[in-house]
């Protein structure tokens, strides 16, 4: 039997995101297999508290949070060996997480 044309429309839909998420699954699953077999990345000395800064002054600048307040502990360099591109995407999620869980007029504290 023939679709319709507006059922056709919904059954390419779903197919577009059944071919996304396939997508992202399996560049998950590449990661993890990087990860367990040594090889996540590129490594380099960074400056986790520099990358802290940049993260929140990108918060900073967000409307909706714009009335929280957002302190961090530390304004020296610590310095870690890592993947500096995924720490600050770690970063920014959990930053992220992070002020979505505080209220408004509320304040973040950030300790490295």
């Amino acid at each position: 039997s023939k679709l319709n044309p507006g059922d056709a429309e919904v059954v390419r839909e779903y197919v577009a995101m059944i071919q996304s998420e396939a997508k992202r699954c399996r560049a998950i699953t590449t990661k993890l297999l990087d990860f367990a077999r040594g090889r996540d990345g590129e490594r380099a000395l960074y400056d986790i508290t520099a990358i802290v800064q940049e993260v929140i002054g990108m918060f900073r600048h967000v409307r909706q949070y714009q009335s929280r307040t957002i302190e961090i502990n530390r304004l020296d360099p610590c310095r870690a060996f890592c993947n500096g591109p995924e720490i600050k995407q770690v970063i920014l999620n959990l930053v992220a997480n992070a002020l979505q869980a505080t209220p408004d007029d509320g304040r973040l504290d950030i300790r490295i």
